[in-house]
């Protein structure tokens, strides 16, 4: 059987999705033959972003009332008509076009994407472990210019941290048969076989009719295509064509929400009254290689709490973005040089977001959350996973700020600051006195305790009077 494909032209740009077409014809004698048409999408199970896709099918019949243009809402797992085809004339006059469609919006592109798919490409930069999966090098192809290279990690995090779009669409195709009969020269050359650099749009069959489809039988005619997601590498399944055709189990929005790491809280309830200080702090576990990449995705209701300040360590270039409009608090840290990695840094304090209530909350949980549609992840440059942690606390008191944490006491302000310390026992005698200017930003205090044991700091900071007690274990 010939089938003759040609890709046209599809106004909304180019499509990536597996496609399994069975074509069946019956009623051969009839004047007006139906070929009953079945699709079958092995794309993504239900999943983050599947609502973005369809495909369309138009029966281009001459002089026919009957054409079918019917769109699926949310690419099914299966689709199912009929098509009208002339036995008389052979097909001549009637064409079959499956055009796939997509959204290809900026939720379709960031489906799936996280700053570790750059460090995937990052290994492969600095030669650390090379992409060789045919399918993946063309997923971290992300600028189009048929190689891996530093830019294709700086579009991911573009589009991560940035909301930047790739300068491609956000998913390839291809012929899965051309590729078997041709699978040498598809692993040494993937990018010339997709799909849409040698074609530009849909699947169009010319003159379609019992004859060409189908030796009377009803046996289906099947034709293959499969898809990459651009962008998406930190993926463990072995078998490419599983890995084409991933699937995934994203959880709405609050399903399973983690609850953040509860502090040491002035009251035991999570109801908070107007004024309250609500404290947000990030950190993660020690690596002999140090810190590679992290995102941190909050979701904060906006309504209810106000963002006064966020904290930076230092030692790290971090980058975050506020998006009040989608009640997002993004944060995200990528190394391009493996050879430069900060290692001091495991159990320090990396973010401190300072939020204020604005409206009385019910349950904090509510309304301040780790987003589970975006990962929530640190890493070395191998891919170890930090475990990240967040930590919050609250104050109904004065907002303050010194706060204590695991490794001393930290100041943070938009000013230096010149304060007093003095160091107390715990009858109150002053045992030292001493004058200290600290940074703007956060930044730990430095205080000289050698030779003491229990005692009271006490911090002076103009009108301002804070007493920490300090007890050596």
């Amino acid at each position: 059987m010939k089938t003759l494909f040609n890709f046209l032209k599809m106004g909304g740009g180019r499509i990536i999705f597996c496609l399994t077409l069975a074509l069946f014809v019956i009623d051969l004698n009839s004047q007006t033959t139906r070929i009953y048409f079945t699709g079958k999408s092995l794309f993504r199970n239900y999943s983050f972003g599947v609502m973005n896709h369809c495909f369309r099918v138009e029966n281009i019949f001459p002089n026919d009332d009957d054409m079918k243009q019917p769109c699926t809402g949310s690419c099914p797992s299966s689709y199912g008509d009929s098509i009208k085809v002339s036995p008389t004339l052979n097909g001549s006059d009637n064409d079959l076009s499956i055009t796939p469609y997509s959204a290809n919006d900026l939720e379709d592109y960031q489906n799936g994407i996280s700053v570790a798919d750059a460090v995937i490409i990052l290994r492969h930069v600095n030669d650390v472990e090379y992409i060789t999966d045919p399918y993946k090098m063309v997923a971290a192809d992300c600028n189009d210019n048929h190689e891996i290279d530093s830019d294709d990690a700086e579009q991911i995090e573009d589009l991560v941290g940035e909301d930047i779009e790739f300068t491609r669409n956000s998913w390839e195709w291809f012929s899965a048969q051309e590729i078997n009969n041709n699978w040498g020269s598809f692993q040494s050359d993937p990018y010339s076989w997709t799909i849409s650099d040698g074609w530009s749009g849909n699947i169009f069959w010319l003159n379609v009719s019992s004859s060409t489809l189908s030796s009377s039988t009803t046996q289906p005619q099947y034709s293959y295509f499969r898809t990459t997601k651009i962008g998406e590498l930190d993926n463990n399944e072995s078998n490419p064509n599983d890995w084409v055709c991933d699937s995934y189990s994203f959880k709405p929005d609050k399903e399973g929400v983690d609850r953040l790491i509860s502090g040491k809280n002035d009251h035991q309830t999570n109801s908070l009254k107007i004024g309250t200080s609500v404290q947000l702090d990030y950190y993660f576990e020690l690596s002999d290689l140090g810190i590679t990449y992290f995102q941190l995705p909050v979701k904060v209701d906006f309504d209810y709490l106000k963002v006064k300040g966020v904290f930076t360590n230092e030692k790290l270039n971090i980058k975050y973005k506020i998006n009040e409009s989608k009640n997002e608090f993004f944060a995200w840290y990528l190394n391009y040089n493996f050879n430069r990695v900060v290692k001091s840094i495991a159990n320090e304090n990396v973010i401190r977001i300072e939020l204020e209530v604005v409206k009385n909350i019910d349950d904090i949980n509510n309304y301040l959350y780790i987003d589970q549609r975006k990962k929530f992840e640190a890493g070395d440059y191998n891919l170890a996973s930090l475990k990240p942690k967040l930590e919050l606390s609250y104050n109904s008191s004065a907002n303050t700020s010194f706060v204590v944490l695991k490794d001393g006491i930290y100041y943070y302000g938009m000013n230096p600051a010149e304060i007093e310390l003095q160091i107390l026992d715990l009858v109150g005698r002053i045992l030292k006195i001493e004058r200290v200017i600290v940074s703007s930003g956060f930044n730990p205090l430095k205080i000289n305790i050698s030779g003491f044991n229990n005692l009271f700091i006490r911090i002076i900071d103009g009108d301002a009077n804070y007493v920490f007690k300090y007890i050596n274990e």
